[in-house]
């Protein structure tokens, strides 16, 4: 059974309400509650957000609006800092183009299968769909939270 979660607008330098402290209590408050991080948890912020906010279980990130401006060593950092289990894809369409986002996510240099984790399996699980089994069959997996 899959599990809704919460998608909310995370960092900007320009601001304090969405940055990683005030993200950090609503993490602790609600540990129950399951946490979408846009922008990697803190857009304009990436290091203090992963520095604060990847030791939440609760919180998983996605990476929209980030790969733009983030070098490819920088954004592989990110990913390996929440681990890649806990990243989904995302492009803020319209502002970015689905086909430019995800050639910036190759360009990060992840491997296959955390490719596939990032752009399908974890969102999957999240949402209690079936997982692909890979290996080039058509077979499906029920993944469960």
């Amino acid at each position: 059974v899959g599990r809704l979660p919460v998608l909310v607008h995370t960092g900007d330098h320009r601001y304090s309400f969405s940055n990683p402290p005030q993200t950090a209590r609503f993490l602790e408050a609600l540990p129950g509650l399951v946490v979408i991080g846009a922008h990697f948890g803190g857009w304009s912020v990436w290091e203090e957000a992963a520095q604060t906010l990847s030791k939440y279980d609760n919180l998983l990130v996605d990476c929209s609006s980030s790969l733009y401006a983030l070098s490819p060593e920088a954004a592989r950092k990110l990913f390996y800092r929440y681990g890649p289990e806990r990243v989904l894809f995302g492009t803020d369409y319209p502002m970015w183009m689905p086909q430019e986002e995800l050639a910036r996510l190759t360009a990060v240099g992840l491997t296959e299968r955390e490719q596939r984790m990032v752009l399908y399996d974890n969102a999957a699980r999240l949402l209690g769909l079936p997982l692909w089994a890979g290996s080039g069959t058509r077979s499906w997996t029920v993944g469960c939270v």
